[in-house]
């Protein structure tokens, strides 16, 4: 079993990720892709270390989502980055806490946080990049 399929289940498991991409709602209209996907693939890529968003839209050309994605487009980098723009960040930081709840009652970091922080990231390694 390979290490992406294996974080994935335990962050379905323990910390309800699925359960959370799919109950939650964004403002847009008719979208092609759910929000549940795209959150799927944003982190599926962080946990991955994939550099940026365009490197992502590069392997879904490329056919390296085909495995993880089984729609025949695959999103854009400006699809995503609007996606991330636009989001709902208090449904994410609701989310957030609720991870770092059960981080703590499960005995995962000895003091409850990483240095008493709350860490996320985004695409932040080449934001200047195109």
């Amino acid at each position: 079993m390979n290490r992406l399929k294996q974080f994935v289940d335990y962050a379905n498991k323990v910390y309800g990720l699925r359960e959370f991409a799919m109950g939650y709602r964004d403002s847009r209209v008719n979208p092609e892709y759910s929000p549940a996907i795209i959150i799927a693939l944003v982190v599926a890529s962080i946990a991955a270390r994939v550099g940026s968003l365009y490197q992502i839209e590069r392997m879904g050309k490329s056919g390296e989502l085909d495995r993880f994605m089984h729609t025949r487009k695959k999103p854009s980098a400006d699809t995503l980055g609007r996606w991330v723009a636009g989001a709902d960040y208090d449904e994410f930081r609701s989310y957030n806490g609720d991870v770092i709840q059960i981080a703590r009652r499960n005995k995962v970091h000895v003091c409850g946080t990483i240095c008493e922080w709350r860490v996320t990231a985004l695409d932040g390694t080449e934001t200047f990049c195109t």
